[in-house]
């Protein structure tokens, strides 16, 4: 064996300079800069900085926004719920003929280790048992006509619009299956907040029937009200609570433990979400937030992210879907425009 490599392999390319990463010709410095400002600013501020983007991106984009029809009452109170507790019910959901079309179109692909801490792809039964959840390739989903035209039903459409104030670009899409039967729960099964974006929200479908024992979506309803959370524990310091470093640690933490979360917050804030395939809701998930680690059935869920702007964290890759878009028009046209779902959708498809 050689005991030397050549020079060409072991030399690297020198990193760009400043000023080439920030050239006027090279978005790849805004990109940089625009996802180091999001973790620069305090979450805390998010909300404050939002209607700024939003009007912004308004101007910017020159589309119309996405509106509640006349017949769509309930929009206001599901937006203010969004706004007070960071959960509500979707107007829409799956018949169970659309959720068998999606299970057959999904049942198509392997699945993976959805943290990438296993290397490999199997076939859904053929998962090892140290993988907790197993993910689609996000062109699974992205492929999908009934989970996209749901995604970009007028109806969430539009409760999404209200929202954030703007209209959404559609930042990810993907399916995935959790798993019981696993030792201890993983990763996004212990509490967490998201920080896709200054504002955003995502969209989740039970693509099975899911119930206390087979791993329901959990929220803490009005811990996405970061402010109120500083505030409070401001005051815990103030007054030497016995409690603030615990909460203090807890807020700071990445992974939450499940006691400091209900203790802090009060177990009737936390919502375990169950119902039949097909269910649907919208989630701010810069709240407190986890999939629970299922008993004794799997649960497959799809999940769609809103969001002002891009999160600029890895590759897009955008998927050819014309059969979504002339199905979209054909159905959602009086509604929402072509040029409405090409952009919210720039992301994930193309036409």
């Amino acid at each position: 064996p050689r005991d030397r490599m050549p020079d060409n392999v072991l030399k690297k390319p020198p990193p760009a300079t400043a000023a080439e990463r920030f050239a006027l010709g090279n978005p790849a410095g805004l990109y940089d800069f625009l996802r180091a400002l999001r973790y620069a600013v305090p979450v805390e501020l998010y909300d404050q900085w939002s209607p700024y983007i939003a009007h912004a991106l308004t101007q910017a984009v020159g589309l119309p926004l996405v509106e509640a029809g006349a017949e769509d009452a309930s929009c206001d109170a599901e937006v203010e719920a969004l706004r007070r507790d960071g959960l509500a019910e979707a107007p829409v959901t799956l018949d169970a003929e659309a959720v068998g079309q999606a299970r057959a179109h999904l049942a198509r692909f392997r699945v993976r280790d959805a943290w990438d801490r296993v290397p490999g792809e199997w076939p859904l039964d053929a998962v090892p048992m140290d993988v907790n959840v197993a993910a689609y390739d996000s062109a699974a989903a992205k492929t999908c006509l009934p989970l996209m035209m749901l995604a970009n039903h007028p109806q969430i459409l539009a409760r999404v619009t209200k929202l954030l104030g703007a209209l959404p670009t559609i930042d990810n899409v993907g399916a995935w299956w959790s798993l019981p039967g696993r030792k201890q729960a993983k990763d996004a099964q212990l509490f967490h907040i998201d920080r896709v974006c200054y504002r955003f929200v995502k969209l989740f479908i039970y693509l099975t029937d899911v119930d206390m024992d087979s791993g329901p979506h959990v929220y803490v309803a009005g811990s996405h009200l970061h402010m109120q959370t500083r505030r409070r524990l401001e005051e815990m310091k103030k007054t030497g609570s016995k409690d603030f470093a615990r909460f203090a640690a807890m807020y700071q933490s990445v992974r939450k433990d499940d006691r400091d979360v209900f203790d802090f917050f009060g177990d009737d804030k936390v919502h375990r979400l169950v119902g039949p395939a097909g269910s649907s809701f919208l989630v701010n998930v810069g709240g407190y937030h986890k999939g629970e680690l299922p008993k004794t059935r799997s649960r497959l869920i799809f999940e769609c992210t809103y969001s002002l702007l891009p999160r600029l964290r890895g590759v897009y890759q955008a998927v050819a879907n014309p059969a979504f878009f002339d199905a979209a028009q054909a159905r959602y046209g009086d509604r929402v425009s072509r040029e409405q779902l090409a952009y919210i959708n720039r992301l994930v498809v193309t036409p």
